[in-house]
């Protein structure tokens, strides 16, 4: 993913949180915490956020004293679902779940 690039490439700089993987909210906090604490600018790669889900995440970067930046890809609804059948490991979309997503 993009986030995994950025990490991959810059990892002095980057930390990548995601809460597929880690499976809960408050492990991604924690991670996140940990990685501002070092100075690391803390990627959250997620998708389909609404407000009370970002909510938590500018105000650790509000208690961080860290700018806020969103970086959003357009893309079209058939791509996105063609990609996630594509995806075979991924944490919690089976492939014949993606066009419900």
């Amino acid at each position: 993913t993009f986030a995994r690039c950025l990490v991959g490439a810059m990892p002095y700089k980057f930390a990548r949180v995601n809460q597929d993987e880690m499976q809960t909210r408050k492990k991604c906090v924690t991670e996140a915490k940990k990685a501002m604490s070092k100075g690391l600018s803390v990627i959250v790669d997620r998708c389909n956020f609404d407000y009370a889900q970002r909510q938590v995440w500018y105000d650790l970067a509000i208690e961080y004293h860290y700018p806020i930046d969103c970086v959003v890809f357009q893309v079209s609804i058939p791509l996105c679902i063609e990609r996630c059948q594509q995806r075979t490991n991924h944490e919690t979309v089976p492939p014949d779940e993606a066009s419900r997503i």
